[in-house]
């Protein structure tokens, strides 16, 4: 009696067993999908330092490396991504590469990181976060950045300099530099910057000199205005002048703008990228054979 019992006891556990896995199929389905909604993932933008940072430095290009890549959102790597802080387009990364060849609208996109002022000290291989940098426009930076006697200041470019707003970086250096008509070589001022009158008479002897007056001014920022902006710029501006496509930001002494004012008039100024040479060059450097020919005309 008890085997019988037994024996039906556990035919109706099994029915019962049988049952269930046949009125609910997809019970455990639901499930599987739930976790695998929970695991989303994210495409991130890390910077990664090529050698040590410390406190205090103008980020540059030679600094970090980028990296794009694609992790889970419960990773650690989230706390570092910069693809939104600093504006940094992710699509123009490759992905999983560190170093790779860049074009034109890479530049203005990859690095945004650029004249950004650290904050700590950075061992080589770790990863720069938002919290490590100050921006260029904040008042902090002005505050820890600008030396006594140092300024911000801003050279807007137009249309015949555009290629400095394509090629130049924050954290590059720009070169202030005159080109002047010598008239006496014996009036020209001892460092090189001649005075363009011209008044005096065409007989006496002509020289023309490119002067290197202010040779290292380092780059905060760059802004290149959008088809918009420029569009309410050239409605209000006037006709007659040249409308700016955007402008470039540097730090330099009070003394240097002070050289701005007082040589704009004596010549034609040129910015130019930082050439390493502050030499002053003169068109008989340039063709030496013209300096010949202009005495043989008398």
């Amino acid at each position: 009696m008890n085997r019988k019992f037994l024996i039906l006891f556990s035919l109706l556990i099994v029915a019962i067993g049988i049952s269930g896995i046949l009125l609910n199929p997809d019970k455990e389905i639901p499930e599987l999908l739930t976790q695998t909604e929970k695991r989303k993932e994210r495409n991130i933008v890390l910077a990664q330092t090529r050698h040590d940072l410390t406190a205090g430095r103008l980020i540059s290009k030679e600094d970090y490396s980028l990296q794009n890549i694609i992790v889970d959102e419960s990773s650690d790597l989230v706390k570092n991504d910069l693809s939104h802080g600093h504006r940094i387009d992710s699509d123009s990364i490759d992905g999983d590469s560190i170093d790779g060849d860049r074009t034109a609208d890479d530049r203005t996109h990859d690095h945004r990181l650029d004249g950004h002022l650290l904050k700590n000290n950075i061992l080589a291989g770790s990863y720069i976060t938002d919290e490590m940098l100050i921006s260029p426009s904040s008042r902090e930076f002005s505050r820890l950045n600008l030396k006594h006697g140092e300024i911000i200041y801003k050279f807007y470019i137009t249309e015949k300099n555009e290629y400095l707003l394509n090629t130049l970086n924050p954290g590059d250096v720009l070169s202030f530099q005159l080109l002047t008509l010598e008239t006496n070589k014996t009036k020209g001022m001892e460092n090189g910057i001649a005075i363009d009158s011209k008044s005096m008479n065409s007989k006496q002897r002509q020289k023309y000199s490119l002067n290197n007056v202010i040779p290292d001014m380092p780059i905060l920022s760059i802004k290149t205005y959008s088809p918009e902006e420029l569009s309410v710029k050239n409605n209000k501006n006037n006709k007659t002048e040249a409308y700016a496509l955007g402008y470039i930001e540097v730090i330099m002494k009070i003394q240097d703008l002070e050289f701005i004012h007082t040589v704009e008039k004596a010549g034609e100024v040129f910015l130019t990228p930082k050439s390493g040479d502050h030499r002053r060059i003169d068109l008989d450097d340039i063709i030496p054979t013209l300096q010949t020919i202009r005495e043989l005309r008398g």
